[in-house]
């Protein structure tokens, strides 16, 4: 059995790591509240939601390659 102090150690490590892991989970995984916003930083060339993207960088993005 664990004495008081090893007890009290391991619980406070516990939550820490706890709290740790579920800020990191929530802000990876949070939702743009703002609208729509581009998760590449605009790196239009390589992204695969660029068929189904409505921002005005895609856009013109798309145009430009038309006329290529």
């Amino acid at each position: 059995m664990l004495d008081r102090r090893k007890f009290i150690k391991s619980v406070s490590q516990g939550f820490i790591l706890s709290a740790l892991l579920g800020m990191s989970g929530m802000l990876i995984f949070r939702k743009s509240r703002k609208g729509e916003e581009c998760n590449f930083e605009f790196v239009c060339k390589n992204c695969k939601t660029l068929s189904s993207c409505k921002l005005p960088e895609a856009n013109d993005f798309k145009e430009k390659n038309k006329q290529a």
